[in-house]
């Protein structure tokens, strides 16, 4: 009830922001949050433009999206999620500075090259990190100690200490840990993997960018298992090896790593697959869907 009451409530208040604002358009990404403000737009007659971010539509998105003008999608899957409705496959808008990183190849300029040429594993789990992850790869880094892998992992903030202690503890001497990389450092880690370990969140669309192949865990508690499904589109078409963490089993973790690693020509058809999924003007397109919903009036 107490709920149901806060959403009335910040209805009413987004609906008053809007008559002084007066906009020509209003664009969404969805979130709990952007209900009221979607809800009052539609109430006043003001256009407006949804974009989902992954395969599975999320509540709010869900809600709006029969009133939207479009529907911007990023996932192939989520074209069929929006029955009657205009749906534009825009892709997802993604940092100018990591594709122009992504035109590089570091390992071809000697003076930038890093001393050793073993493959490179890069783990992340987000801005936070991924307790799953934190606490199962220095583990399978050690199975694999006789694979010449150098590891690079991304632990988050707050798990940085402990990760580097079992690293520690377990003699592993090519598995670097950093808190959390951001910005160039991000771009260089992408441009020296040779595989990618990660979560299966909005972060497939700088992998995609750098057609970089990886080893997908879903987040099991993502809303819809939306993780799952994102991770499906990216393993059907060739680009990513799919582990859950119900089935996790080590040696058949480490068998996925070791299947990007241990052929060329399979990352080379990722790359490809990644490359055709891609969409390089999404920022452009998503741009020209709002410009369209206001009637020309935003620039």
């Amino acid at each position: 009830m107490k709920a149901l009451w806060n959403l009335l409530r910040a209805s009413g208040m987004a609906k008053k922001a809007l008559v002084e604002i007066k906009p020509a358009v209003v664009f969404s990404t969805g979130g709990y949050s952007s209900a009221p403000v979607v809800r009052a737009a539609r109430s006043l007659g003001i256009p407006y433009v949804l974009h989902e971010a992954n395969s599975v539509p999320g509540r709010s998105i869900k809600l709006f999206a029969k009133g939207a003008n479009a529907v911007a999608v990023t996932f192939k899957r989520s074209e069929k999620e929006f029955p009657g409705c205009k749906v534009v496959r825009t892709g997802m808008p993604v940092r100018k500075e990591l594709r122009e990183m992504a035109k590089i190849n570091p390992r071809s300029d000697r003076e930038s090259a890093p001393v050793t040429h073993h493959p490179l594993a890069f783990v992340f789990g987000g801005s936070q990190g991924s307790k799953f992850l934190n606490e199962t790869m220095p583990s399978i880094a050690r199975l694999m100690a006789d694979d010449s892998i150098d590891w690079l992992h991304s632990t988050g903030p707050t798990n940085f200490d402990g990760v580097k202690k079992e690293v520690q503890t377990l003699g592993l001497e090519h598995y670097t840990c950093e808190p959390y990389l951001q910005g160039n450092a991000m771009g260089q880690a992408y441009q020296y993997a040779t595989v990618v370990i990660c979560r299966s969140g909005g972060s497939l669309a700088e992998l995609a960018v750098f057609g970089l192949p990886s080893v997908l865990v879903p987040l099991p508690s993502a809303a819809g298992n939306h993780q799952y499904y994102n991770a499906k589109e990216f393993s059907e078409m060739g680009a990513a090896i799919l582990q859950t963490e119900d089935r996790f089993e080590p040696n058949h973790f480490a068998s996925s790593i070791r299947e990007w690693i241990g052929s060329s020509e399979r990352r080379e058809k990722a790359r490809a697959a990644l490359k055709a999924w891609d969409v390089p003007d999404a920022t452009e397109r998503i741009a020209a869907l709002v410009e369209q919903a206001a009637g020309g009036a935003a620039k």
